[in-house]
Protein backbone atom coordinates (compact mmCIF):
# COMPACT_ATOMS: atom_id res chain seq x y z
CA UNK A 1 0.00 0.00 0.00
CA UNK A 2 1.05 3.23 -0.76
CA UNK A 3 2.83 5.03 2.21
CA UNK A 4 0.08 8.28 1.49
CA UNK A 5 -2.59 6.14 1.60
CA UNK A 6 -1.42 4.26 5.24
CA UNK A 7 -3.56 5.82 7.46
CA UNK A 8 -6.35 5.65 10.11
CA UNK A 9 -9.60 7.77 8.58
CA UNK A 10 -12.30 9.00 10.98
CA UNK A 11 -15.56 10.88 10.18
CA UNK A 12 -14.79 14.91 10.58
CA UNK A 13 -16.44 16.13 13.41
CA UNK A 14 -20.34 16.81 12.75
CA UNK A 15 -20.28 14.19 10.22
CA UNK A 16 -22.84 11.51 10.30
CA UNK A 17 -23.33 8.38 8.07
CA UNK A 18 -26.15 6.16 7.82
CA UNK A 19 -27.47 3.67 5.38
CA UNK A 20 -30.69 4.60 4.00
CA UNK A 21 -32.93 2.58 1.48
CA UNK A 22 -29.46 0.83 0.45
CA UNK A 23 -27.86 3.87 -0.18
CA UNK A 24 -25.27 5.75 1.57
CA UNK A 25 -25.92 9.20 3.22
CA UNK A 26 -23.42 11.75 4.48
CA UNK A 27 -25.20 14.32 6.82
CA UNK A 28 -22.81 17.38 7.22
CA UNK A 29 -24.10 19.17 9.65
CA UNK A 30 -21.76 22.46 9.03
CA UNK A 31 -23.43 23.00 5.64
CA UNK A 32 -26.75 21.05 6.45
CA UNK A 33 -26.03 18.77 3.01
CA UNK A 34 -26.74 15.40 2.71
CA UNK A 35 -24.74 13.54 0.13
CA UNK A 36 -25.82 10.22 -1.23
CA UNK A 37 -23.09 8.00 -1.88
CA UNK A 38 -23.12 4.63 -3.74
CA UNK A 39 -21.43 1.00 -4.12
CA UNK A 40 -17.69 1.02 -2.78
CA UNK A 41 -17.82 4.46 -1.63
CA UNK A 42 -20.86 3.63 0.90
CA UNK A 43 -18.69 0.32 1.98
CA UNK A 44 -15.78 2.28 2.30
CA UNK A 45 -17.29 5.24 4.62
CA UNK A 46 -18.90 2.05 6.91
CA UNK A 47 -15.51 1.24 7.53
CA UNK A 48 -14.63 4.10 8.58
CA UNK A 49 -14.69 4.28 12.07
CA UNK A 50 -11.36 5.57 13.48
CA UNK A 51 -9.89 2.37 14.57
CA UNK A 52 -9.18 0.57 11.24
CA UNK A 53 -6.57 1.71 8.84
CA UNK A 54 -6.63 1.95 5.16
CA UNK A 55 -4.44 -1.11 4.88
CA UNK A 56 -7.35 -2.52 7.01
CA UNK A 57 -10.14 -1.22 5.18
CA UNK A 58 -8.71 -2.34 1.79
CA UNK A 59 -8.00 -6.02 3.64
CA UNK A 60 -12.13 -6.12 4.37
CA UNK A 61 -12.97 -4.41 0.47
CA UNK A 62 -10.73 -7.70 -0.75
CA UNK A 63 -13.05 -10.31 0.93
CA UNK A 64 -15.90 -8.74 -0.08
CA UNK A 65 -15.66 -7.11 -3.40
CA UNK A 66 -14.73 -9.30 -6.98
CA UNK A 67 -12.13 -7.14 -8.10
CA UNK A 68 -8.30 -7.18 -8.52
CA UNK A 69 -6.46 -5.66 -5.13
CA UNK A 70 -4.44 -2.55 -7.15
CA UNK A 71 -8.17 -1.58 -8.58
CA UNK A 72 -9.58 -1.45 -5.18
CA UNK A 73 -6.75 0.10 -3.61
CA UNK A 74 -6.88 2.83 -6.54
CA UNK A 75 -10.78 3.18 -5.66
CA UNK A 76 -9.60 3.83 -1.98
CA UNK A 77 -7.33 6.39 -2.21
CA UNK A 78 -8.98 8.35 -5.08
CA UNK A 79 -12.49 8.26 -2.59
CA UNK A 80 -10.89 8.76 0.49
CA UNK A 81 -8.30 11.54 -1.09
CA UNK A 82 -11.55 13.12 -2.40
CA UNK A 83 -13.46 12.49 1.27
CA UNK A 84 -10.80 14.14 2.91
CA UNK A 85 -10.94 17.28 0.67
CA UNK A 86 -14.39 17.38 1.32
CA UNK A 87 -13.72 17.61 4.98
CA UNK A 88 -15.82 14.65 5.49
CA UNK A 89 -13.01 12.04 6.58
CA UNK A 90 -9.84 13.07 8.67
CA UNK A 91 -6.93 11.61 8.46
CA UNK A 92 -5.16 9.97 11.82
CA UNK A 93 -1.35 9.10 11.64
CA UNK A 94 -0.56 5.50 11.69
CA UNK A 95 -0.76 2.42 10.19
CA UNK A 96 -2.22 -1.35 11.53
CA UNK A 97 0.26 -1.22 14.40
CA UNK A 98 -0.67 2.51 15.36
CA UNK A 99 2.66 3.98 14.24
Amino acid sequence: MSPALDFVPRLERGVGFRRIAGKGVVLVAETSKAIVINGTGARILELVDGKRSTSQILAVLEEEFDAPRDILEAELQAFLNRAVEARIVAREPGGPDGA
